[in-house]
């Protein structure tokens, strides 16, 4: 069975019934020739159905109106959330909608009565505009890879001013209505405590990660910052969620389904971890201006956010709340037919992210004196120590379904693996083995990045030895002022007897310090 994407699919004759129920509640009463086109559906978005459509009458003084809108439906039978409220959605879009720096989408009306489309629903004005990709992910593909170096600096930015925006809301009201009817404990408390009942009603169908989840669970629970701070949680923040206008300022905020109060951590977390998700957990590389976790900390806290502290336990939450996400799509794209390979990649690397930031999360518990101050730098010719790397066929066919690929050759007991597969090698790093590139983290971008192999690719089965060497250090003058830095690091991947199989050549860059002048 081929897989059909269903975001679009409305049961029954939609279109004919708001052609009925419609032209009262949108247009005047003198009003003639109404009429609703043909819907499209997005190229995004899973957990409600969602269409556009244009409506179009002719008003009392001839003159022919034009409304182009969105349909947003509440989806019980592809649901990702444990609570879904469509109209909640529209009420908190406008809610927020009103306050200044925040834009949401007009909302035209809601309707909670089943009986009018089969579900509750809600009208939009369509906003125009660009909004970056997941699928395939904007950091590889699609209109972001085309923007100047500057452009991409200024989208990000833009998109970190829209988020301290939401979180400079402090009105009473507003929280409240965001809350809802628990007032037990603290605002983190509560958004973790509905964490764990949502794993409690998904653990029994998890499809990847059940040890990993439970163990992050724990880690959550017993190790929860003490804090009462509350402001706007989002939910999904991310620029895959706004649309940005030509001049790369946001045009809109999208997907408040999982909104509520909380510390602005929360949020924070959750964009650090969706798009290491979307980059470099898919072994991708971050285009020249795109922040990394530093840096974006750094602007979103230069742009008035405010944060409790400890960041990774946050990223730990984020990525418990997106496997729990990802292994009910899972499920879902299964039984809509998709092949259980690629549906599976979904949650095993959010799984992965699980385990890595509960990794991060308890190195910073039991050692928080640590700093990100820069280590001695490793000169040129510098060798680290080895360590052994395995191929497996399965991490092949997950990474291939991660970057939408159906190559053949990625399938089956002698698959080759994706030429950028090997920059997962670092994952298996023991402690002290990779060389010290000893640039300041909060200035760090990763620049070029380049494989050579000297033969075929490794195959499923194959063990290689990997092991770092410093290949270059030099500098060039900042274009904004001040010295720019670099070093290359080639990592080389041996058979076990010694012959050299491929070669990962990665270019760091750490910036200018700020207030260095030419």
């Amino acid at each position: 069975m081929g897989y059909t994407a269903t975001r679009g699919q409305l049961a029954g004759d939609v279109r004919a019934t708001l052609e009925q129920w419609l032209p009262d509640r949108l247009a005047p009463t003198a009003h003639t020739d109404f009429e609703i086109s043909e819907f499209s559906a997005p190229n995004a978005g899973y957990s409600g159905k969602t269409v556009f459509f244009t409506a179009s009458w002719t008003d009392a003084a001839g003159v022919r109106v034009i409304r182009d809108l969105v349909l947003r439906m509440q989806a019980a039978d592809h649901q990702l959330f444990t609570e879904p409220d469509a109209v909640r959605q529209a009420e908190v879009m406008r809610i927020l909608g009103r306050h200044a720096g925040v834009s949401t989408p007009t909302i035209v009306l809601t309707e909670r009565d089943s009986a009018v489309l089969g579900a509750p629903f809600y009208l939009m004005e369509r906003v125009e505009g660009r909004t970056p990709s997941d699928v395939p992910s904007w950091h590889k593909r699609g209109w972001t890879t085309e923007l100047t170096v500057d452009q991409r600096e200024a989208m990000c930015d833009n998109a970190l001013r829209a988020l301290v925006a939401v979180h400079q809301i402090d009105d009473a009201e507003d929280l409240a209505f965001l809350r809802g009817p628990g007032t037990g404990g603290t605002p983190l408390e509560r958004y973790v405590d509905n964490v764990r009942r949502w794993y409690e009603q998904r653990r029994n169908d998890l499809v990847v990660g059940t040890e990993e989840l439970a163990s992050a669970m724990t880690e959550l629970l017993e190790h929860a910052p003490h804090t009462d701070a509350e402001t706007v949680v989002w939910g999904d923040a991310r620029v895959g969620n706004m649309s940005f206008a030509e001049d790369l300022s946001v045009s809109a905020l999208y997907d408040w389904e999982t909104a509520s109060t909380g510390p602005a951590d929360i949020d924070l977390g959750w964009w650090l971890m969706f798009e290491r998700y979307l980059c470099e957990a898919l072994g991708f590389t971050r285009m020249l201006g795109v922040p990394d976790d530093e840096e974006t900390v750094r602007r979103y806290l230069s742009f008035g956010g405010r944060l409790i502290g400890d960041i990774s336990y946050f990223q730990l939450l984020a990525a418990v709340v997106l496997a729990l996400i990802t292994n009910r799509l899972a499920l879902l794209l299964i039984r809509d037919g998709l092949d259980e390979t690629t549906a599976r990649s979904y949650p095993t690397t959010a799984v992965a992210l699980v385990e890595r930031y509960r990794t991060d999360h308890l190195q910073q518990r039991r050692h928080p004196a640590m700093t990100t101050e820069s280590p001695t730098p490793a000169p040129v010719g510098t060798v680290g120590d080895s360590w052994e790397v395995f191929i497996e066929r399965g991490k092949i066919r997950e990474f291939a379904a991660a970057m939408q690929s159906d190559n053949e050759a990625y399938q089956g007991p002698e698959a080759v693996v994706p030429p950028t597969f090997l920059i997962n090698a670092v994952q298996w790093a023991p402690p002290g083995a990779r060389v010290t590139v000893g640039f300041d983290r909060k200035r760090l971008l990763h620049g070029e990045q380049e494989y050579i192999f000297h033969g075929e690719l490794p195959r499923a089965g194959d063990k290689l030895i990997a092991q770092e060497r410093v290949l270059d250090r030099y500098a060039k003058p900042g274009k904004r002022g001040g010295e720019m830095t670099f070093a290359v690091v080639a990592t080389e991947f041996r058979s076990p007897e010694g012959a050299l199989i491929a070669e990962a050549r990665a270019t760091f860059i750490q910036t200018a310090a700020r207030g260095e002048s030419k």
